[in-house]
């Protein structure tokens, strides 16, 4: 499906409710969720089935997957604490982890009759304006130009700031570091997969925003069942009105690299 005319592009769009938009999909209709063994990954593994979907979980936890879109993420700077000590960690699992599971499952993706769907579920961290770095700007700032290749040039040049300790200096996001530059790249990469499949695949970030989970010590606006529901809106979007390249914060869609 064609993406939508940039004049549409520059404006909101409302979500319809799963329940009441028009129901395209069937029993056969496949749902892979990554890191569903809790959260908000587990909020939409459910949601999805009481949708008629048929869901498959993953988690990097067997036991706890075996117990119980993109989702798998980690964070290990406690609220209101910055620390990088984990950021190869961070950026293994939350950028490459996500890539490298994308590009596995998108042969089979493109065997799909309809438009296939890839929802990252992403960060207002990761966004551009957070970054005060003028060179990696300017390195993942223009989208026609963007490649994998200049996002892995960026966060090369961070985890060796990091070893250096030039971190700080050096203009990368201030609030969870290592956490927002592997949500940067998470947002870029989109925007490369977003191109480089128009017309095949539509390929979206959302942010879900300060959901209760562990990653937030229980804390937030919402509950994780809350973000589900917003990501499920989104993941089900009626054909004719769904989108590619966009970041999706609540129930409006930004350009992904828009300031929000």
């Amino acid at each position: 499906m064609a993406s939508p005319s940039k004049q549409q592009q520059q404006h909101k769009q409302p979500i319809c409710h799963p329940k009441i938009a028009a129901r395209w999909w069937s029993k056969d209709t496949v749902a892979i969720v990554t890191g569903a063994n809790k959260g908000i990954g587990y909020a939409l593994v459910k949601r999805f089935a009481e949708l008629g979907l048929n869901v498959v979980l993953t988690a990097r936890d067997e036991s706890k997957g075996s117990k119980a879109v993109n989702n798998a993420a980690v964070c290990y700077n406690p609220m209101g604490e910055n620390s990088i000590d984990h950021a190869e960690t961070v950026i293994n699992t939350n950028y490459y982890g996500s890539k490298l599971f994308t590009e596995a499952m998108l042969p089979f993706s493109r065997r799909s009759a309809s438009t296939s769907r890839i929802l990252n579920i992403s960060s207002r961290l990761g966004t551009l304006d957070k970054l005060k770095n003028a060179k990696m700007k300017a390195l993942l700032g223009d989208k026609e130009t963007l490649s994998e290749e200049r996002i892995d040039m960026a966060v090369n040049a961070f985890l060796r700031d990091v070893k250096e300790g030039r971190w700080k200096t050096q203009g990368w996001p201030e609030i969870w570091t290592d956490y927002s530059v592997s949500k940067l790249a998470l947002n870029a990469y989109s925007q490369v997969l977003a191109r480089r499949y128009e017309g095949v695949a539509s390929v979206n970030c959302f942010c879900p925003g300060f959901t209760q989970t562990s990653m937030t010590d229980g804390k937030g606006n919402h509950s994780a069942n809350d973000a589900a529901e917003m990501a499920a809106t989104i993941a089900l979007l009626p054909p004719e009105t769904l989108t590619t390249g966009k970041f999706y914060t609540g129930s409006t869609i930004r350009g992904i690299f828009s300031k929000l």
